[in-house]
């Protein structure tokens, strides 16, 4: 997956952490397949996706949406501003 210069890539990291718990359900804990490699991931791998890559990547996703809920309300605490500051909407 390349990215372009105007693609946002927290979006591609959520339908990335999205695209991989599918896997993850589809497989149902069989091998999982690798395009690079000739032996497949096993239990452990898949045991280190459930239980540490993708906890990790979803604190990554929340804690971005904390950010941007925090610039947000700064931006709509300025638009509010701007609004009661401006004469034409007295």
């Amino acid at each position: 997956m390349f990215l372009f210069q105007n693609d946002d890539a927290f979006l591609v990291l959520e339908n990335a952490v999205k695209e991989i718990n599918r896997i993850l359900r589809a497989s149902g804990n069989g091998p999982l397949h690798r395009t690079w490699v000739d032996l497949p991931y096993g239990e452990e791998e898949i045991c280190l996706l459930e239980d540490e890559l993708l906890p990790i990547a979803q604190m990554v996703l929340d804690r971005i949406e904390e950010i941007d809920l925090k610039i947000q309300v700064e931006q709509e605490r300025k638009w509010a501003e701007e609004y009661t500051e401006d004469p034409a909407f007295a």
